[in-house]
C-alpha cells in the first residue's frame, strides 16, 4: 500500500512539474496581490491628481486580483480591494470626522496593446474598462472604471503590475464619489 501511495504521489508530482515547465504563453491565469492607493480628492472643480500626501493607503496587502486571458490581446479580471479613508485627508474637497473603511469589487476587461508598440515579451501594457461596486463606511455606489496598466515580467511566470483606474460614480454621494485608485501588485502566471 505504501508503494502504491508513493507511486501515485510521484506520478502527480511529475505531471505537475511537467505542466509547470510548459511555455508561459499557454498559461491563461494570472493571480495578483499587492497594495492600493485611493485618491479621493477630486471635486467638481477638477482637483484630480492632487499631492500624493492626500492618497489613502493601509500598510498591508490590500488588493487581490484574478485575471483570465482569452487571447493574446483580451482578458477579463476580477479584483477585490480594501482601504481606509483617513479623516486627515481630503475627500471630494472636504474632510470627514473619522476614518472609514473602503471596500471595492471590480470586474473588468483588458485590451493589451503593447505588441503594437514594441515586441517585448517582458512588458504587457493594457487599457482597462469595467464596472465596480464600492462601499465607503455605509455608502454603497457603483462605478464605471477606466484606466491603464503595465505588467513587467522578470521571470516567465513572475512579475509585477502597476495600474491606475479612474472610477466614475453612478450616483453623486458626498463620500463615495468619483475617485482614482492606483495599485502595485506581485503577479503570478499559471
Amino acid at each position: 500500500m505504501k508503494k502504491l501511495i508513493f507511486i501515485a504521489v510521484s506520478l502527480v508530482s511529475f505531471v505537475g512539474f511537467s505542466q509547470e515547465a510548459q511555455n508561459s504563453v499557454n498559461k491563461k491565469w494570472t493571480l495578483g496581490f499587492g497594495v492600493n492607493f485611493v485618491d479621493n480628492t477630486s471635486t467638481l472643480e477638477g482637483q484630480n491628481f492632487n499631492s500624493i500626501k492626500q492618497w489613502n493607503v493601509v500598510p498591508t496587502v490590500s488588493k487581490f486580483s484574478l485575471e483570465r486571458k482569452w487571447t493574446n490581446q483580451y482578458s477579463s479580471e476580477v479584483a477585490f480591494t480594501f482601504n481606509s479613508l483617513s479623516k486627515n485627508k481630503l475627500h471630494n474637497g472636504e474632510t470627514i470626522n473619522s476614518d472609514v473603511y473602503y471596500l471595492a469589487l471590480d470586474v473588468s476587461g483588458k485590451f493589451y496593446f503593447d505588441e503594437y508598440i514594441a515586441k517585448n515579451s517582458a512588458i504587457d501594457a493594457y487599457v482597462i474598462l469595467g464596472l465596480g461596486l464600492n462601499m465607503a463606511d455605509t455608502v454603497v455606489n457603483q462605478t464605471g472604471n477606466f484606466g491603464l496598466g503595465l505588467n513587467v515580467w522578470f521571470l516567465p511566470n513572475l512579475g509585477f503590475r502597476v495600474q491606475t483606474i479612474g472610477k466614475q460614480a453612478f450616483r453623486q454621494e458626498p463620500l463615495n464619489n468619483n475617485h482614482t485608485q492606483h495599485s502595485v501588485e506581485m503577479i503570478f502566471k499559471f
